[in-house]
């Protein structure tokens, strides 16, 4: 499914990245004061898990 033609190239479209666009909506679920801190103590939970792998 083709959503915009760009001009000078028939055959390359441009389409919207999925994953980019998760990652602005959770961008603004982190600004929400009532998330912001559960998620800066994921982040610690986080760092501690991958800095202490096997």
């Amino acid at each position: 499914m083709k959503l915009k033609e760009i001009d000078g190239f028939q055959h390359t479209f441009w389409t919207p990245c999925g994953a980019h666009f998760l990652y602005l909506i959770l961008e603004v679920i982190a600004m929400i004061s009532l998330h912001k801190k559960i998620i800066e103590k994921v982040k610690v939970v986080n760092k501690f898990i991958y800095g202490h792998t096997w």
